[in-house]
């Protein structure tokens, strides 16, 4: 977020990055599920805990999220009412 406000990084880049992992997000969840299928048995005996894992984590990460976008979004109009951003 620094870098883009000074300048050093160019927010054409950033979205060519974002396409490029967005459209490969798919390789990247491969591994992690061929895990999971070997370890099918092992899972399933922790099926309970897996799940509270997952929910938890799933929670956390909505919450950061959230709380970023309204983080950014308050530093971004700060910077419009200055004239420092378009």
């Amino acid at each position: 977020l620094i870098l883009l406000f000074s300048g050093l990084v160019k927010l054409d880049w950033e979205e060519k990055l974002c396409d490029t992992l967005t459209s490969n997000m798919q390789i990247m969840f491969i591994p992690s599920a061929c895990s999971l299928m070997i370890s099918y048995r092992t899972v399933l005996g922790h099926l309970a805990s897996f799940i509270l894992i997952c929910v938890v984590s799933t929670l956390i990460t909505w919450l950061v999220t959230a709380y970023t976008v309204v983080f950014v979004t308050k530093l971004q109009n700060k910077f419009q009412k200055k004239g420092q951003v378009r």
